[in-house]
């Protein structure tokens, strides 16, 4: 498990459907085998029905076994394995850098979600047709080409099953490799200044006659990192809001096939009320450039996408690997951007 761990939720209720008690007791992260958990708690002598479930607050797969509850006599000692009282604090797990408002660690492995390490209000990732494929001690996930309509293999129960392949015109979508969270009617937040940066290893050739494949498309697709060219190599470009210029890298500052490279965008409001916006290609910015129309401040959703553009999901498409992904609310410096590329 991935994140703040599963969880088993205790609340009772007296005969006039009054709360009377409730209890959380987390189990912990990572991997383990089948263990026993056992803990002590009060119920109230005016309970008359006793709810209990069972969650994970993260990603991963849980497996709940058999459940009892046992009486414990006055002033009987615990048995070994039981604790005086429920665990009611969440795994901890490593911060994210200072700003991040994303933080897509890959730490799964396996599965259709990918954890939000960085802010828990933010949904988590879910895939449809992409694999888990890690790469030079780098995790990451795996965007192919067509699939056939009968071997999907997407999320089930979210924004892709109902909100986005419900219907019609999303249909095509559940052929290609991509991967959501979040969606238009997803919160907005108020930015006036932004960083998007991730790693990617691109295949040798993208979709025949879509000479750009987006990348990341961030806050509905307002701001996103694409690649231009139908193959290898290809030079890296970056569009911030529908009306916004495009910003692309020059012919000698290109990504070649089958090998790691890191992407990375800042935007941030200057003095004038302007965005100033810098593409940055392994550590090196390659283009910069000011938007004199873009909002201020800019009104972004709690949405991402990545391998495909956003509507309709029938465009756009990349191939390749996609590896740790970070956005943050605060335009990183050089030297910031340089420290990313030493994560994991």
């Amino acid at each position: 498990m991935v994140g703040p761990g599963g969880r088993i939720e205790l609340i009772a209720y007296a005969k006039d459907q009054r709360k009377i008690a409730e209890y959380t007791h987390y189990l912990g992260n990572g991997d383990f085998p089948w263990r026993r958990y056992g803990f002590a708690f009060h119920l109230p002598a005016e309970c008359a029905r006793l709810n209990v479930a069972f969650a994970n607050a993260g990603t991963g797969d849980m497996f709940i076994g058999e459940s009892t509850f046992e009486p414990l006599p006055p002033d009987a000692p615990l048995p070994a394995d039981v604790a005086a009282q429920p665990q009611a604090k969440p795994a901890i797990y490593a911060p994210s850098p200072p700003g991040a408002v994303l933080d897509l660690r890959l730490s799964e492995g396996k599965g259709h979600y990918v954890f939000n390490h960085a802010d828990a209000n933010f949904p988590p990732l879910e895939l449809c047709n992409v694999t888990w494929e890690p790469s030079d001690g780098r995790s990451a996930l795996r965007f192919h080409h067509h699939v056939k309509d009968g071997e999907t293999n997407f999320a089930r129960g979210g924004t892709l099953e109902f909100f986005l392949f419900a219907h019609d015109a999303y249909h095509k979508g559940k052929t290609k490799s991509v991967a959501i969270a979040g969606s238009h009617g997803s919160p907005q937040r108020n930015y006036k200044a932004l960083t998007l940066a991730t790693w990617v290893r691109p295949a040798a050739t993208m979709t025949k006659g879509q000479p750009i494949a987006d990348i990341l498309g961030f806050g509905s697709r307002r701001v996103r990192l694409e690649l231009l060219g139908e193959q290898a190599p290809y030079q890296f470009g970056g569009r911030f809001t529908e009306g916004g210029p495009f910003l692309w890298s020059g012919p000698d500052e290109t990504l070649a096939a089958d090998r790691w490279h890191h992407l990375a965008l800042t935007a941030e409001v200057n003095a004038n009320q302007q965005w100033d916006i810098r593409l940055s290609l392994n550590g090196k910015m390659v283009q910069q450039r000011t938007n004199q129309s873009g909002p201020v401040p800019l009104q972004a959703h709690d949405s991402i996408v990545l391998g495909t553009e956003l509507h309709y999901m029938h465009d756009n498409y990349y191939h390749g690997l996609i590896g740790r992904t970070l956005i943050f609310d605060r335009a990183l410096s050089a030297d910031e951007i340089a420290q990313l590329m030493k994560l994991p």
